[in-house]
């Protein structure tokens, strides 16, 4: 969820408003309509990038071809279930092999990369292979039961430790009151919106979409390369340096769109509950989602691509450096303890930073919704209320993470249970855990894209909250924020005499004589706003309004 300061009090006390931010506070009405286009230049650089992708696929779409993929070769080189043409250098290649459409696979392994197969073509598996999955006959390593039983123990394992975590929530339930709050304002947010629920679908269509892409992409790169003969007579297609950087290129364009989807999620979820925030009259909210996708679209496809783009090139550097632990460890290195406890302490340094920095932009883009400002003033924004103002914020993202994954996990875990019972009777069935994995699979994603929009509605709330209590103070300056919240600011007993009393006016005030519901003006002789009534006066329909703030 957010990102975790250290802090000794429960309660958030308001402060003076910062300077530095482009529109004061002193005029600050709710979210900024008046912006401009942020981050240009990281647009530009964007599809500048996706320029040079579709000059990579069209370089492997040339020395490629997708059936060798698709289809298998064997150990020649040939493509089975085709009629092949022979290669360059490859004496015994160009065989028909059309009736022989399954891969027999004997070997498997990987030169620099390189899927080198010690397979041949035949015409049905044998009967000590397993049915072809994807024109191949793999060998048979596990039964089903076995992977049952290792399921079960494994489930076991984990309730042990869910009930551990319950225990500690439990011991520090006192200070996590401040996450129910949050939980019930962020519930009431998706209730008054409930197109919310909308965006995850298009999010998960993106991300299917962006997925086939990728898979397509990636097998014409893969069959890409010149056909080598490898020293144990096997064929493989060896790829020349600039398809194995259109390799790694196609990674990183999976991950920077994806993670740019995810970030257009998450800006318009948190530019509507904003809106929702800091609008006083719920009744005039009007319909905040197609005004925060407007807004997404119009002015901050820079800061997304910015923001997506640093959480795309952390997840490239573990992904390079995983790569290169495996090869130190099949190397033969004379200090293996020491190269080991290295790479244990740098995956962990770069875990961390990615989980700070994915924390970081989620607040970065509420700011963005919030004030219409570029990434790094955001960012920067984010940082200094939470470091300000979320005290004990360790509890609440620690309670919250556990809850949000409580539900995940419930849903997973009962389409897994519900799969067991449903297939482990079905004669015929070989691989029980193949159409489990894959329900379980697609339940984790659905579960994970529509608690995603909670757990967003939950910064979202919390950032504002931080916001208001920065700008206001309760008593001159009004509070946004509901009464279930201002519980949680210091001196919260003034700032609720305060809106009772505006209350009271409001509703000892003529009917009809203010449009502003809430009282929020001031006129030349001081305050409206203290709670005081307003004096008493004749009321004329057609008299002149009383000057306000805005």
């Amino acid at each position: 969820m957010g990102l975790c300061c250290f802090g000794s009090s429960d309660r958030v006390e308001p402060g003076p408003p910062q300077s530095g931010r482009r529109r004061g506070s002193d005029d600050f009405h709710g979210v900024v309509d008046e912006r401009s286009c942020t981050d240009i230049v990281f647009l530009a650089i964007f599809l500048a990038f996706l320029g040079g992708l579709g000059y990579g696929l069209y370089y492997a779409v040339e020395r490629g071809d997708i059936n060798r993929m698709v289809f298998g070769f064997d150990i020649d080189g040939d493509i089975c279930g085709r009629p092949n043409r022979p290669h360059p250098n490859i004496t015994t290649s160009g065989k028909d092999t059309t009736r022989q459409t399954f891969l027999d696979i004997e070997s498997f392994n990987l030169n620099n990369l390189d899927p080198v197969i010690m397979g041949r073509c035949v015409n049905s598996c044998p009967t000590n292979r397993s049915p072809p999955i994807l024109n191949r006959c793999l060998e048979i390593h596990a039964t089903s039961t076995e992977a049952t039983n290792w399921f079960l123990s494994s489930t076991g394992l984990a309730k042990f430790f869910n009930v551990l975590i319950l225990l500690i929530v439990l011991a520090m339930r006192k200070r996590v009151e401040l996450v129910a709050a949050l939980f019930r304002e962020a519930g009431k947010s998706v209730h008054a919106m409930p197109l919310l629920l909308i965006q995850p679908i298009w999010t998960l269509l993106a991300l299917c979409v962006l997925c086939a892409a990728w898979a397509y992409a990636a097998l014409w790169i893969e069959s890409a390369g010149y056909p080598t003969r490898t020293e144990a007579g096997t064929v493989f297609f060896r790829k020349d340096t600039f398809l194995q950087v259109i390799r790694w290129y196609n990674i990183f364009a999976a991950l920077w769109i994806s993670q740019l989807c995810l970030a257009c999620q998450n800006l318009i979820i948190a530019g509507a509950v904003a809106d929702w925030f800091f609008t006083r009259d719920k009744s005039r909210l009007g319909c905040p989602v197609a005004r925060s996708v407007g807004y997404a679209v119009r002015y901050h496809l820079g800061s997304l691509a910015f923001g997506s783009l640093l959480i795309a090139l952390m997840k490239l550097v573990r992904m390079l450096f995983n790569y290169l632990e495996r090869k130190l460890r099949n190397a033969n290195t004379t200090c293996f303890g020491l190269v080991t406890c290295l790479t244990c302490f740098c995956k962990c340094c770069l875990y961390c930073f990615e989980k700070f920095l994915q924390g970081l932009c989620s607040n970065a883009y509420i700011e963005i919704a919030i004030y219409g400002e570029n990434f790094c003033w955001s960012a920067g924004r984010a940082f200094k209320m939470l470091s300000n103002n979320a005290l004990r914020v360790i509890a609440i993202n620690s309670v919250g993470d556990f809850i949000l994954f409580l539900g995940k996990a419930g849903v997973v875990t009962a389409v897994v249970f519900i799969g067991i019972e449903l297939i482990k009777d079905k004669p015929g069935v070989v691989y029980i855990w193949t159409p489990i994995l894959i329900a379980a699979i697609f339940a984790y994603l659905i579960a994970h894209c529509f608690i995603s929009v909670f757990e967003m509605c939950i910064d979202t709330v919390f950032i504002c909250f931080c916001e208001d209590c920065e700008i206001n103070n309760g008593q001159d300056q009004p509070y946004f924020m509901s009464r279930g919240l201002m519980e949680f600011v210091e001196k919260s007993k003034k700032a609720l005499r305060a809106r009772a009393g505006r209350d009271r006016a409001r509703q000892q005030q003529p009917k009809g004589a203010y449009d502003n519901p809430v009282m929020d003006s001031v006129n030349d002789h001081g305050p409206w706003n203290t709670g005081v009534p307003p004096p008493p006066y004749e009321f004329h329909p057609t008299a002149p309004p009383l000057s306000s703030r805005r």
